[in-house]
């Protein structure tokens, strides 16, 4: 069996963290000791903080993630006006979902999800639709689908 490093695994953690889009530009600084990555920094949002787990986790030899990240939204934050308006464009231009069964708010920048849809690749994709958009804090998806 070939043993990772601790060292091994925080250039590989970072190798992944710069191929994942969404955190362009975040300041993002990994610790590693006994397998477990440790995350600090500051990201633009917390869908940004949820990929660089996603990422970290994605490493061989990674035990564990602990998310010490900071979600600081850009200074040119949307309100929740704005960010409700794309989220229904988002919806609406989705081939892959029927808009006109999911209902959404807006609340602080977090976008809750509601109503039922078909089939689970429908609710997942509302949620992938939604959650990179600008000035969106956060998802939660409550969508019931129906079986």
């Amino acid at each position: 069996m070939i043993r990772i490093t601790d060292t091994e695994i925080r250039e590989d953690v970072y190798r992944e963290l710069r191929q994942t889009s969404p955190l362009d530009g975040a300041e993002i600084e990994v610790t590693v000791k006994d397998y477990i990555v440790t995350l600090k920094g500051t990201v633009s949002s917390t869908a940004a903080s949820l990929y660089a787990v996603d990422a970290a986790r994605r490493v061989e030899g990674v035990h564990e993630v602990i998310n010490n990240l900071e979600a600081h939204p850009p200074a040119d934050a949307r309100t929740d006006a704005e960010v409700a308006e794309e989220v229904r464009q988002a919806l609406e231009s989705d081939g892959l979902i029927s808009e006109k069964s999911i209902e959404y708010t807006v609340t602080n920048g977090w976008v809750g999800l509601g109503g039922s849809v078909a089939c689970l690749c429908e609710r997942e994709e509302a949620e992938r639709t939604v959650r990179d958009l600008v000035g969106v804090r956060g998802v939660y998806n409550q969508i019931a689908v129906n079986a």
